[in-house]
């Protein structure tokens, strides 16, 4: 068992990729032809909502202090 990965043989094709690999457009392709063959019931299904960021408010200490001392 080799353990160091100077001592693995590693297929250089397969790091960078083969010739085969879809490009982006031809992926974006199949993808729309799959989706047409969705009925209506698994297009819901598969409908994702728009995620939108959301943070808490940010209060700096200082600020939370000042207003502690003039409600004093």
């Amino acid at each position: 068992m080799n353990l160091f990965a100077a001592d693995l043989e590693v297929d250089q094709d397969a790091a960078r990729g083969s010739a085969s690999d879809p490009t982006p457009d031809q992926i974006r392709t199949r993808a729309a032809a799959v989706r047409q063959r969705w009925s209506d019931a698994q297009r819901k299904r598969r409908l994702v909502p728009l995620v939108t960021a959301w943070l808490p408010p940010l209060v700096h200490v200082a600020d939370v202090a000042a207003n502690i001392s003039q409600s004093n």
